[in-house]
């Protein structure tokens, strides 16, 4: 398992990246986004020839203040349909590094997501919020 990182300090709207069981603080801190685990990784690994490009899935969440954590999974591929949000904000997993290499497993505390935060208003979308952690 990875060691927590002490929170990254980030600006809403840029991208920015964390390493599995990392956080950042968005603006003053009062929002913290953080990457709990890659799920799935089934990107074609460098220099093979593959029938499609992969794709992966990390766990993400989101809290405000004191509040809940908010768990998200967020694909790579994801490139159709609304973008996930939570607490009003909408996140993207932009990249996952390292690139997959054919017959060598990445660790899971080598792994380092770029993310991006937005919030969900600027962007005029309307999509429904998750459910918080339990």
């Amino acid at each position: 398992m990875a060691k927590p990182v002490a929170p990254l300090r980030v600006e809403l709207g840029s991208a920015f990246k964390l390493p599995v069981g990392g956080s950042a603080q968005i603006g003053d801190g009062i929002l913290r986004v953080g990457v709990d685990a890659v799920l799935n990784d089934s990107r074609c690994p460098k220099g093979e020839q593959c029938v499609w490009a992969g794709d992966a899935t990390v766990r993400v969440w989101l809290q405000q203040a004191s509040g809940p954590r908010q768990a998200l999974d967020l694909r790579l591929m994801a490139n159709t349909g609304p973008t996930p949000q939570a607490l009003g904000y909408q996140i993207r997993l932009l990249r996952l590094e390292p690139e997959a290499v054919s017959g060598k497993a990445i660790a899971p505390g080598d792994y380092l997501a770029t993310l991006e935060l937005k919030s969900a208003e600027a962007e005029g979308r309307n999509v429904p919020n998750v459910a918080p952690d339990r």
